[in-house]
């Protein structure tokens, strides 16, 4: 939960501290954002809300213990970060919309303070839909986006979709149209599933209300209603080699009918969750969609600083790693393996496993790419297979053996360091070599010198200053 030490890794609430007061008062007017809100923060931080929802102004300090008060005023420097409580003349006081909207969700069921329109539950069961289909279904599509990354083939995505991997810096486009992957796009594929939607839901947000900042409200009142409405993940749901089943009782999600919004702005960013797959759609015509749970992933935690080990967070686990440095990988899935070649080698390949082994080379590829060391490891435990889980624990599916590996791998890149600079030669006279050298020590950018050659390494950021200094020590002598 956010407090004030951890709130940089949320990404919703840093999205809330940027806006402008005029525009946040605005998104306190949504129930489901001011409530979406509340979830994130910490229990102690909710406390201090609560209490300020129903007491008057009030100097919160006057009525605190002395030894509560500096942890008092770190929550309270949180809340005002957030425009939830405002400070004047020494009181504390609660945004008067977020006061009404938390006060007006207590009132009535959490589904009735979205603005959208749950289809009613008739005899007609054909309209329900298992939530392990819908969730399914959105992994699927997920996947889809992701392998954009990796290979232009395959199914398209739309344009704002691939501007937004180009604003992040994910992807690279050619003057032939050809586009590739960059470093910083393969460290967000090691990312667990629940980082990686934060990560990218948060950016588009931000452009998007960056963009259109008059429909911020609206726009974050869609994202808030549709993860507080979403279904909780299902628990069994698993197709990984030599795993059983668990079987559970099925549940069906009711569809909504689909909104139309006035503004363009608005009806794309809810057609865009479509295309990630947070909201389900058979046809337009038919008038109305589902929310997938891959949104409820989300609403179990806001921040990205945590390893989503919520259950099925990530796709199911096809690893098998071995002391020896050999990894199996159960799929045949191009995007699973597309990242697992980044690091390992391939060695093999049967009907439904590939063998790959982790040699120096690979893995120090991998880090010529930016990837380091904790994210393969990470992906490593988080993609193993639950059999490995199971015997070994959550940890131990990944040998100690390779983990020290890996991090010796890394560490021997730190054994040297390189800085550029500039090389000055031709000195004529020993005094001026004998000047330039003092003159460089006493700016701290001197990096080499040797009186016998009489030439000098300097830092290239200190070259100007170096030559503006050479040119006056000249006009003098002339």
């Amino acid at each position: 939960m956010a407090t004030a030490a951890n709130v940089a890794d949320y990404p919703f609430l840093k999205l809330l501290m940027k806006m402008p007061i005029s525009r946040i008062t605005l998104v306190y007017k949504s129930p489901p954002a001011c409530l979406f809100t509340l979830n994130m923060l910490d229990a102690s931080v909710r406390d201090v809300v609560n209490f300020l929802l129903t007491a008057p102004p009030i100097k919160l300090e006057e009525v605190c213990l002395p030894q509560g008060r500096l942890q008092l005023r770190k929550v309270l420097d949180l809340l005002t970060s957030l425009k939830i409580v405002y400070l004047q003349d020494g009181v504390y006081s609660v945004c008067p919309n977020f006061r009404q909207s938390v006060i007006s969700a207590m009132t009535i069921r959490q589904r009735c303070t979205a603005k959208f329109n749950r289809m009613k539950e008739g005899k007609d069961k054909i309209k329900k839909m298992n939530v392990t289909d819908l969730f399914q279904r959105a992994i699927e599509r997920w996947d889809t986006i992701l392998k954009h990354l990796i290979t232009s083939g395959g199914e398209a995505i739309s344009l704002a979709t691939t501007d937004m991997f180009r604003e992040l810096k994910y992807m690279n486009v050619r003057e032939n149209g050809t586009k590739d992957i960059t470093s910083k796009g393969f460290q967000f594929l090691l990312l667990s599933r629940h980082a990686q939607c934060w990560h990218y839901l948060s950016a588009y947000l931000r452009h998007v209300t960056k963009e259109h900042p008059e429909h911020c409200a609206d726009l974050i009142d869609i994202f808030c209603s549709l993860i507080m409405l979403a279904p909780t993940l299902p628990t069994t749901v698993s197709k990984s080699s030599f795993f059983t089943m668990t079987h559970e009782e099925p549940r069906y999600e009711v569809p909504y009918r689909i909104p139309t919004y006035p503004h363009d702005v608005v009806n794309n960013f809810f057609l865009h969750m479509r295309e990630l797959g947070f909201v389900y759609i058979r046809k337009r015509k038919d008038g109305y969609f589902y929310i997938t749970p891959m949104l409820s992933m989300l609403r179990m935690t806001g921040s990205v600083g945590v390893d989503a080990g919520m259950p099925l967070a990530k796709a199911d686990g096809f690893l098998v790693s071995e002391s020896n440095y050999r990894v199996y990988a159960y799929t045949n899935d191009h995007l699973q393996l597309s990242i697992l070649n980044t690091f390992t080698e391939a060695d093999g390949a049967f009907a439904d496993m590939v063998m790959t082994i982790l040699t120096r080379g690979s893995v120090r590829r991998a880090f010529d790419q930016g990837i380091t060391a904790a994210q393969i490891i990470a992906f490593m435990r988080s993609n193993s297979h639950p059999i490995t889980i199971e015997k070994f624990g959550p940890v131990g599916c990944v040998p100690q053996t390779i983990v020290d590996q890996i991090e010796l791998w890394e560490s021997e890149r730190s054994r040297f360091s390189h800085t550029s600079g500039v090389l000055i030669t031709n000195f004529i006279y020993p005094n001026e070599f004998k000047m330039a050298v003092d003159f460089a020590k006493g700016n701290n950018f001197l990096k080499w010198s040797n009186p016998l050659s009489k030439k000098m390494i300097i830092d290239a950021d200190a070259h100007e200053k170096f030559k503006q200094w050479w040119t006056s020590q000249r006009g003098r002598q002339a």
